[in-house]
């Protein structure tokens, strides 16, 4: 079975890393939607190997007709590629009540699983998640749903926000039901085979600058057609007061959920003074405390085989010798799990070339681009080959990897933004795939 989960975000840097870290796991791709972020969301989002991100434009506005529309353009898009989507904003964590992963409890959740029988949809049953008064204060080291785990029952956030990709039902403005059909939506949830968890208030600070950047950002039209309501004419002050509120109400109670516990493993090879989130380490410089350190072009590597699941490998290859590249290239298929994935970003080589030949007054910056920074430095370390899609494409495949694809514009890292001036990303990326 084939799980995709769809997310709308803006300026989600604090949130979005513990969302990754629950779905990125458990499901084959989550689609990240941006909407005209301004911080480190997108750079955040394409840590994570399984994440497509794309854009939308609303206007610089808080647009409910715009969300939907991204929404459901997106879940046509997965129509005869994924089993089922999952549409879920930053916030919203779906956890099954049987304690399996999320693909494992909707298999399970179909009447017929074996006759290949699949429900629509499914509705969740809602809780809006907020501490208790002295709870410990958030700490972004540890997941999100291991420190808040108390909640006020919400019928509203009963969504059914797990559907087949190909269902002609359409949702409302936020997903809370479908269209046409609010008699639907029971009154209780108890049957519901999943959780959903509204983390709208698991801190005060977080709650109200999230509440903040939507509310000044409010469009016309949600005001108009009275959508996204509690967002409407609100300040700080009064965002204070919600969140004091909600942490005192006597309905507040403990959500008796639990985490599914999901093996998936991540390692970033070259991970340097940036590691991604989430991941193991390897780097030559000990002094950063990686998980490993060891030269990749050694023949034995202390890592037992059929470890990991993902595997980043950001700009990295360039700087071994050709001749070695299949060797290294050969161990990571090793170490990575049947069917796992593989990303790989190099210099581009034809955005770079292109730039020596239009921009003579930028050589000596382009030269940096060429040999890398180490270049004087660190010779031994400088860049040895520069890559194009079809030359790294034939390196991936004669080491064993399948399914070598140009995700290029999927994705950003730090190098990216610095190079703009050349007319496009500076990091070729390219994901592939260990047979399963």
């Amino acid at each position: 079975m084939k799980i995709a989960v769809i997310c709308s975000i803006y300026n989600e840097e604090i949130l979005l890393p513990q969302f990754l870290d629950y779905y990125s796991p458990q499901v084959d791709t989550v689609f990240i939607l941006d909407n005209e972020s301004t911080d480190r969301s997108r750079f955040i989002a394409c840590g994570y190997p399984n994440v497509v991100v794309s854009s939308y434009s609303s206007g610089g506005k808080f647009s409910d007709v715009a969300l939907s529309e991204a929404y459901n353009k997106k879940r046509k898009e997965c129509i005869g590629k994924y089993d089922y989507v999952i549409l879920a904003d930053c916030d919203e964590f779906i956890v099954p009540k049987n304690g399996l992963p999320l693909a494992q409890a909707i298999e399970m959740g179909n009447p017929n699983p074996g006759l290949g029988a699949r429900m629509e949809f499914f509705w969740t049953h809602g809780w809006n998640m907020w501490p208790t008064p002295g709870e410990a204060p958030y700490d972004p080291a540890r997941p999100l749903l291991e420190q808040r785990t108390t909640g006020i029952e919400s019928r509203i956030y009963s969504k059914p926000c797990i559907l087949r990709p190909e269902s002609l039902l359409e949702h409302e403005h936020g997903r809370h039901s479908f269209r046409g059909h609010d008699d639907w939506k029971p009154e209780k949830f108890d049957d519901a085979k999943f959780y959903f968890l509204h983390y709208i208030g698991f801190d005060q600070e977080i709650y109200v600058k999230r509440g903040m950047d939507r509310t000044t950002r409010e469009a016309q039209s949600n005001v108009e057609m009275r959508t996204s309501i509690q967002y409407h004419g609100k300040t700080e002050q009064s965002y204070r007061e919600t969140f004091r509120a909600n942490s005192s109400d006597p309905n507040l109670m403990a959500v008796l959920f639990k985490i599914p516990e999901v093996g998936r493993r991540r390692l970033d090879i070259g991970s340097g003074k940036t590691p991604t989130a989430g991941h193991d380490t390897l780097d030559k410089d000990i002094s950063l405390n990686p998980t490993y350190s060891f030269d990749l072009t050694s023949p034995d590597w202390p890592i037992p085989e059929d470890t990991y699941d993902e595997v980043l490998l950001i700009h990295v290859l360039e700087h071994i010798p050709m001749s070695k590249v299949g060797l290294v290239l050969r161990r990571i298929a090793k170490i990575m799990k049947p069917g796992g994935t593989l990303r790989v970003h190099v210099p581009n080589g034809p955005l770079i070339a292109k730039a020596y030949l239009e921009q003579p007054k930028q050589l000596f910056k382009i030269q940096m681009a060429i040999y890398g920074a180490e270049a004087e430095t660190d010779p031994v370390f400088a860049h040895k080959v520069l890559y194009d899609f079809q030359m790294l494409r034939t390196a991936l495949i004669s080491s064993g990897f399948v399914s070598p694809e140009d995700v290029t514009e999927h994705y950003e890292d730090h190098h990216d933004p610095h190079w703009l001036w050349m007319g496009g990303r500076l990091s070729l990326k390219v994901r592939a795939q260990r047979p399963g």
